[in-house]
Protein backbone atom coordinates (compact mmCIF):
# COMPACT_ATOMS: atom_id res chain seq x y z
CA UNK A 1 0.00 0.00 0.00
CA UNK A 2 2.73 2.18 0.72
CA UNK A 3 4.60 1.43 -2.42
CA UNK A 4 1.60 2.12 -4.59
CA UNK A 5 1.27 5.26 -3.13
CA UNK A 6 4.82 6.38 -3.09
CA UNK A 7 4.89 5.13 -6.91
CA UNK A 8 1.50 7.93 -7.15
CA UNK A 9 3.55 10.49 -5.39
CA UNK A 10 6.35 10.31 -7.63
CA UNK A 11 4.30 10.19 -10.56
CA UNK A 12 2.75 13.43 -10.01
CA UNK A 13 6.04 14.80 -9.34
CA UNK A 14 6.86 13.88 -12.48
CA UNK A 15 4.18 14.48 -14.95
CA UNK A 16 4.67 17.94 -14.87
CA UNK A 17 8.37 17.56 -16.64
CA UNK A 18 6.92 14.74 -18.78
CA UNK A 19 4.22 17.40 -20.27
CA UNK A 20 6.61 20.23 -20.59
CA UNK A 21 8.94 18.58 -22.21
CA UNK A 22 6.56 16.62 -24.74
CA UNK A 23 5.31 20.09 -25.33
CA UNK A 24 8.35 21.43 -25.94
CA UNK A 25 9.75 18.75 -28.45
CA UNK A 26 6.48 19.25 -30.56
CA UNK A 27 6.82 22.88 -30.52
CA UNK A 28 10.63 22.52 -32.18
CA UNK A 29 8.89 19.93 -34.49
CA UNK A 30 6.41 22.97 -35.41
CA UNK A 31 9.62 24.94 -35.87
CA UNK A 32 11.05 23.12 -38.75
CA UNK A 33 8.13 23.41 -40.55
CA UNK A 34 8.10 27.20 -39.96
CA UNK A 35 11.97 26.96 -40.84
CA UNK A 36 11.47 25.00 -43.85
CA UNK A 37 8.74 26.81 -45.56
CA UNK A 38 9.99 30.43 -44.32
CA UNK A 39 12.74 30.35 -45.32
CA UNK A 40 14.40 30.16 -48.98
CA UNK A 41 17.24 27.66 -49.02
CA UNK A 42 18.52 24.53 -50.07
CA UNK A 43 21.23 23.46 -48.08
CA UNK A 44 18.90 20.78 -45.86
CA UNK A 45 16.65 18.41 -48.09
CA UNK A 46 12.86 18.20 -47.20
CA UNK A 47 13.30 14.62 -46.69
CA UNK A 48 15.76 14.78 -43.80
CA UNK A 49 13.37 17.81 -42.28
CA UNK A 50 10.18 15.44 -42.29
CA UNK A 51 11.92 12.41 -40.92
CA UNK A 52 12.98 14.76 -38.17
CA UNK A 53 9.94 15.99 -37.43
CA UNK A 54 8.30 12.64 -37.55
CA UNK A 55 11.14 11.52 -35.17
CA UNK A 56 10.21 13.99 -32.88
CA UNK A 57 6.31 14.00 -33.07
CA UNK A 58 6.79 10.09 -31.93
CA UNK A 59 9.41 11.40 -29.06
CA UNK A 60 6.23 14.18 -27.54
CA UNK A 61 3.97 11.20 -27.75
CA UNK A 62 6.15 8.99 -25.58
CA UNK A 63 7.85 11.53 -23.50
CA UNK A 64 3.94 12.32 -22.28
CA UNK A 65 3.73 9.11 -20.97
CA UNK A 66 1.46 7.53 -23.51
CA UNK A 67 3.74 4.86 -25.40
CA UNK A 68 5.37 2.20 -23.52
CA UNK A 69 9.23 2.11 -24.78
CA UNK A 70 9.14 -1.60 -25.34
CA UNK A 71 7.08 -2.45 -28.91
CA UNK A 72 5.52 -5.55 -28.08
CA UNK A 73 3.86 -4.57 -24.78
CA UNK A 74 0.54 -5.31 -23.45
CA UNK A 75 0.67 -1.90 -22.11
CA UNK A 76 2.00 -0.08 -25.11
CA UNK A 77 -0.47 2.48 -25.53
CA UNK A 78 -1.94 4.86 -22.31
CA UNK A 79 -4.58 6.14 -23.93
CA UNK A 80 -6.85 5.95 -27.63
CA UNK A 81 -4.38 9.33 -28.41
CA UNK A 82 -1.50 7.38 -27.96
CA UNK A 83 -2.97 5.17 -30.15
CA UNK A 84 -4.52 7.48 -32.86
CA UNK A 85 -0.88 9.13 -32.90
CA UNK A 86 1.23 6.63 -33.40
CA UNK A 87 -0.61 5.20 -35.83
CA UNK A 88 -0.29 8.77 -37.76
CA UNK A 89 3.49 8.37 -37.43
CA UNK A 90 3.53 5.24 -38.87
CA UNK A 91 1.41 6.43 -41.76
CA UNK A 92 3.60 9.85 -41.78
CA UNK A 93 6.61 7.73 -41.83
CA UNK A 94 5.22 5.27 -44.97
CA UNK A 95 4.49 8.58 -46.77
CA UNK A 96 7.69 10.14 -46.22
CA UNK A 97 9.15 7.12 -47.34
CA UNK A 98 7.25 7.88 -50.54
CA UNK A 99 7.96 10.83 -51.02
CA UNK A 100 4.60 12.42 -50.88
CA UNK A 101 4.89 16.13 -50.18
CA UNK A 102 4.10 17.76 -46.74
CA UNK A 103 3.43 14.90 -44.84
CA UNK A 104 5.93 15.26 -41.62
CA UNK A 105 4.79 18.71 -41.62
CA UNK A 106 1.10 18.01 -41.40
CA UNK A 107 1.38 15.83 -38.12
CA UNK A 108 3.92 18.00 -36.69
CA UNK A 109 1.34 20.70 -37.07
CA UNK A 110 -1.36 18.76 -35.92
CA UNK A 111 0.43 16.78 -32.81
CA UNK A 112 1.69 20.24 -31.83
CA UNK A 113 -1.92 21.52 -31.80
CA UNK A 114 -3.19 18.36 -30.54
CA UNK A 115 -0.79 18.64 -27.74
CA UNK A 116 -1.16 22.05 -26.75
CA UNK A 117 -5.05 21.41 -26.50
CA UNK A 118 -4.22 18.43 -23.95
CA UNK A 119 -2.09 20.76 -22.07
CA UNK A 120 -5.06 23.59 -21.55
CA UNK A 121 -7.17 20.63 -20.34
CA UNK A 122 -4.42 19.98 -17.72
CA UNK A 123 -3.73 23.42 -16.29
CA UNK A 124 -7.46 23.96 -16.66
CA UNK A 125 -8.02 21.07 -13.64
CA UNK A 126 -4.75 22.22 -11.83
CA UNK A 127 -4.57 25.89 -11.72
CA UNK A 128 -6.39 28.18 -9.19
CA UNK A 129 -8.03 30.54 -11.56
CA UNK A 130 -8.14 29.03 -14.92
CA UNK A 131 -9.92 31.59 -15.99
CA UNK A 132 -6.56 33.00 -17.12
CA UNK A 133 -6.24 30.23 -20.06
CA UNK A 134 -8.33 32.25 -22.43
CA UNK A 135 -6.33 35.33 -22.78
CA UNK A 136 -3.27 33.90 -22.29
CA UNK A 137 -3.83 31.22 -25.26
CA UNK A 138 -4.95 33.90 -27.22
CA UNK A 139 -1.46 36.11 -26.36
CA UNK A 140 0.62 32.75 -27.40
CA UNK A 141 -1.02 32.34 -30.46
CA UNK A 142 -0.92 36.23 -31.67
CA UNK A 143 3.14 36.22 -30.85
CA UNK A 144 3.33 32.77 -33.05
CA UNK A 145 1.17 34.35 -35.74
CA UNK A 146 3.04 37.59 -35.83
CA UNK A 147 6.58 35.77 -35.94
CA UNK A 148 5.44 33.62 -38.63
CA UNK A 149 4.45 36.68 -40.52
CA UNK A 150 7.48 38.37 -39.81
CA UNK A 151 9.30 35.33 -41.96
CA UNK A 152 10.37 35.86 -45.51
CA UNK A 153 8.20 33.68 -47.23
CA UNK A 154 5.49 35.16 -45.88
CA UNK A 155 5.47 38.06 -48.04
CA UNK A 156 6.05 39.39 -51.79
CA UNK A 157 9.94 39.77 -52.17
CA UNK A 158 10.63 43.90 -51.58
CA UNK A 159 7.45 43.93 -49.43
CA UNK A 160 8.59 43.16 -45.70
CA UNK A 161 6.12 43.57 -42.90
CA UNK A 162 6.82 45.99 -39.97
CA UNK A 163 6.54 43.73 -36.21
CA UNK A 164 3.65 46.23 -35.50
CA UNK A 165 1.34 45.75 -38.62
CA UNK A 166 2.25 41.85 -38.40
CA UNK A 167 1.06 41.73 -34.76
CA UNK A 168 -1.76 44.10 -35.75
CA UNK A 169 -2.15 41.36 -38.53
CA UNK A 170 -1.98 38.65 -36.57
CA UNK A 171 -4.29 39.99 -33.59
CA UNK A 172 -6.73 41.14 -36.03
CA UNK A 173 -7.46 37.28 -37.17
CA UNK A 174 -6.69 35.18 -34.09
CA UNK A 175 -9.91 37.56 -32.63
CA UNK A 176 -11.72 37.56 -36.18
CA UNK A 177 -12.25 41.14 -36.09
CA UNK A 178 -11.67 41.19 -40.11
CA UNK A 179 -9.00 44.03 -39.90
CA UNK A 180 -5.92 44.51 -41.83
CA UNK A 181 -3.45 47.32 -42.63
CA UNK A 182 -2.38 45.25 -46.34
CA UNK A 183 -4.15 44.06 -49.00
CA UNK A 184 -4.49 39.99 -47.67
CA UNK A 185 -4.34 38.86 -51.56
CA UNK A 186 -1.33 40.66 -52.71
CA UNK A 187 0.29 41.82 -49.15
CA UNK A 188 1.06 38.35 -48.43
CA UNK A 189 2.31 35.11 -50.17
CA UNK A 190 0.60 31.44 -50.57
CA UNK A 191 2.18 30.87 -47.22
CA UNK A 192 1.27 34.16 -45.66
CA UNK A 193 -1.92 33.64 -46.37
CA UNK A 194 -2.17 30.01 -44.85
CA UNK A 195 -0.99 31.12 -41.26
CA UNK A 196 -3.75 34.02 -41.67
CA UNK A 197 -6.17 31.30 -42.33
CA UNK A 198 -4.85 28.99 -39.78
CA UNK A 199 -4.75 32.18 -36.95
CA UNK A 200 -8.60 32.61 -37.89
CA UNK A 201 -9.39 29.02 -37.88
CA UNK A 202 -8.04 28.56 -34.16
CA UNK A 203 -8.97 31.77 -33.01
CA UNK A 204 -12.76 30.74 -34.03
CA UNK A 205 -12.31 27.66 -32.83
CA UNK A 206 -11.25 29.15 -29.30
CA UNK A 207 -13.77 31.94 -28.69
CA UNK A 208 -16.24 28.39 -29.48
CA UNK A 209 -15.12 26.29 -27.06
CA UNK A 210 -14.73 29.38 -23.99
CA UNK A 211 -18.28 29.89 -24.88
Amino acid sequence: MLDHQFRAIQESRLLPRRIAISVLVAIVASCLVAIEHGFSFDSIKPQILGALQIILVWTAIWAWGDLHVKLFNRRRWGSIFALVAEIAVVLAAISEAMNLPATGEFLAVSATIALLIRLNSVLARKLKNPSVLFPASFLILITISAAMLKLPAATPPGQPISWIDSFFTSTSAVCVTGLSVRDTQTGFTDFGQAVILGSIQLGGLGVMIFG
